[in-house]
């Protein structure tokens, strides 16, 4: 699991280690720490890492200061700095103070008093063991994806860690679909910012976990109730956008709510299914519990029987429009969307009711069907619902 800044600083803070700035920048996420004493070694950051900062290499420096050191440690990508103050650092400066609010970059002062060296343990520790617990987490969700039947592989793991066989879970799936533009380099780091974005945007008042599979983003919520992840869902997407690379689309899909850690896998299916919906309705999020008459189709599991039936009832017309280059599926789409009204239908198409009838006539010519009869229709609305999700 990703450690966050404030969850670090509750483990010190019977310490001395006072924040006096970025206050807003608690939620950042922490990979690591580093002893940064120059601007040469805080070119070594890789990002996300606290640097601790005693000042020996700024004494003995006549041009760099704890301001330019912060600004290059905030450039490289670091979360936040904690500065001992003593013989090197009397004090922090207003300018630093000042920097590092408005960047909403975290700022420490520990007295020279206290061992920094204890302070980086207690960090190690806690990061070192939030990375074995991830590990161990994903690689259980793995097999509870791929191979649902070897319980032994991933129950235990999953209790151990505060995920109960009796509760029910949700997956939400957030897939980016990146243009020809944008290298898979980019896409990768766009996933890990709105990864990282799950932690600030979703209260952990619930039990949740955010995993990658196969490039997409996964987030296991556990015993949410409905009302909560709705609102936290409209709440995070927005924030989740503004880490789509230009050009890109982000498809956020909700599975339904199942019992039991046996049934994660139908949660990862469900969710396949729904955004290839999506796609094609261009539709940014869409849950399962809201699909209606698509549940039925999305719990088929046997799709050839699905194409089967589509291409009995609207086969010969796709032919004919391919063959022809016509219209005339779109046609009886948007009439059947329109409850049977040709004025809607043509104010919808830009087209002459004329027109409308023309092609609904010649419809029926094709499928040798009465559009008049509510069987007619039905068997039509249900194969035009199948193609949305094959």
């Amino acid at each position: 699991m990703a450690v966050l800044l404030r969850e670090l600083y509750g483990y010190v803070n019977h310490t001395e280690m006072k924040l006096i700035a970025g206050q807003a920048g608690m939620n950042r996420n922490i990979r690591w720490m580093h002893m940064v004493e120059s601007l040469e070694i805080s070119s070594f950051l890789e990002g996300e890492e606290i640097s601790f900062i005693t000042g020996i290499g700024l004494k003995n420096s006549t041009s760099e200061t704890l301001l330019d050191l912060v600004r290059e440690i905030y450039k490289n990508g670091g979360s936040a700095v904690v500065v001992n103050i003593g013989p090197y650092i009397e004090r922090i400066g207003e300018d630093v103070i000042s920097f590092c609010n408005e960047k909403d970059m975290p700022l420490f002062e520990v007295p020279w008093s206290v061992y920094m060296a204890r302070i980086m343990h207690i960090f190690g520790k806690k990061i070192t063991e939030a990375e074995r617990s991830t590990m161990e987490l994903e690689s259980a969700l793995k097999f509870a994806v791929y191979t649902p039947q070897s319980t032994e592989l991933y129950c235990p793991v999953l209790e151990q860690h505060g995920f109960s066989r009796q509760s029910h879970y949700r997956l939400i799936s957030i897939y980016l679909q990146k243009s020809p533009r944008i290298s898979d380099e980019d896409a990768i780091k766009a996933i890990n910012k709105i990864k990282l974005q799950t932690h600030v945007s979703l209260n952990d008042r619930h039990s949740y976990f955010p995993f990658v599979l196969e490039g997409t983003l996964l987030l296991l919520l556990c015993d949410w109730p409905d009302a909560y992840m709705k609102s936290s869902v409209a709440f995070a997407s927005s924030a989740w956008a503004v880490h789509v690379p230009p050009s890109c689309r982000l498809y956020i899909s909700i599975s339904g709510n199942v019992g039991g850690l046996e049934k994660i896998h139908e949660c990862y299916g469900q969710t396949n299914k729904i955004r290839r919906l999506q796609m094609r309705r261009k539709e940014m999020v869409e849950s399962y519990d809201e699909l209606g008459p698509y549940k039925i189709l999305l719990n088929q599991h046997h799709s050839t029987v699905l194409k089967a039936y589509y291409q009995e009832i609207l086969g010969k017309l796709d032919d004919y429009d391919q063959l022809h280059k016509g219209q005339l599926t779109d046609v009886l789409k948007t009439y059947l969307e329109s409850n049977g009204s040709i004025n809607k239908t043509a104010e919808l198409l830009y087209i002459h009711r004329n027109t409308v009838n023309y092609k609904l006539h010649k419809a029926e010519e094709i499928l040798n069907c009465d559009l008049s009869l509510f069987s007619t229709r039905f068997s039509i609305q249900l194969a035009l619902l199948i193609k949305e999700i094959l």
